[in-house]
């Protein structure tokens, strides 16, 4: 109740000027009455909710959602559903919140109800599908990532992924060979994926790879280099300044 009566005040006291708190809900059943009603643009989800760790997940699959989402969630007690989020690239805040906080998702939420009606609402709907899945796998090899090359945006199983390079403001996606596209130029720079893959059991080895641990071929190190083969046959060299890194993530992932 805190945190619903918290951003309830925030969002009252100094962002009246851009949104108008029509109600707030203590449940899902409330929820789902107060949504059919008065048909919001914006929806802040609590992901749990009445002490269900997937609260938030119940509530969407019994209701349509033609309306904007930002998360609340905690960090340190929900870390796997904030990277099933990252990855479904949905807006989010960490609790305990605070007020700057609110700036950037709702900057997007303006931005993107913008657009061409049509074209926002299925590339969202898209995200919250992909929410939707990746919230439910027990693996997050097993989650998918939207990549969107153009106008288009490819749902693409995270362990299908190969490696990523670097392209400027984009990144060369490679992907296995059944997977439906090999190779994609997807929008978004290189660094935009390592926080999205994140936990995902992937490591950034170099200024302009970022690689599957799983589909690590072959690993040797030498006094001079450390290199990688991976499943396509492509040698990767690890940097020096990330050979520390990569072995903490690599025996970790090896691990579990």
């Amino acid at each position: 109740m805190y945190d619903r009566k918290l951003i309830e005040k925030i969002l009252t006291t100094n962002y009246s000027d851009y949104i108008e708190v029509v109600d707030t809900a203590d449940s899902i059943e409330n929820a789902i009455k107060s949504i059919k009603k008065h048909r919001p643009d914006l929806l802040f989800l609590d992901i749990e909710l009445n002490g269900d760790r997937l609260g938030a997940y119940k509530l969407l699959e019994q209701i349509g959602h033609n309306f904007k989402i930002v998360f609340v969630t905690a960090k340190s007690s929900q870390d796997d559903l904030l990277k099933a989020i990252k990855l479904s690239c949905i807006d989010y805040l960490i609790k305990p919140t605070r007020i700057s906080d609110f700036e950037s998702p709702i900057k997007k939420v303006f931005e993107e109800i913008n657009e061409i009606e049509t074209s926002y609402n299925h590339s969202y709907n898209h995200k919250i599908d992909l929410f939707k899945h990746n919230i439910a796998v027990q693996n997050l090899q097993e989650a998918k990532i939207s990549l969107q090359v153009g106008f288009t945006f490819l749902p693409t199983a995270v362990k299908n992924i190969i490696r990523c390079e670097a392209d400027g403001n984009y990144t060369k996606f490679v992907l296995k060979e059944n997977a439906k596209h090999n190779t994609s130029l997807v929008n978004g720079n290189l660094k935009s994926f390592e926080d999205r893959l994140s936990g995902s059991g992937f490591c950034r080895v170099s200024k302009s790879d970022l690689i599957n641990l799983s589909h690590i071929n072959s690993f040797s190190r030498g006094n001079n280099s450390w290199e990688l083969v991976m499943s396509d046959g492509k040698t990767i060299y690890i940097s020096a300044l990330r050979r520390q890194s990569f072995l903490m993530e690599y025996n970790s992932f090896h691990l579990n």
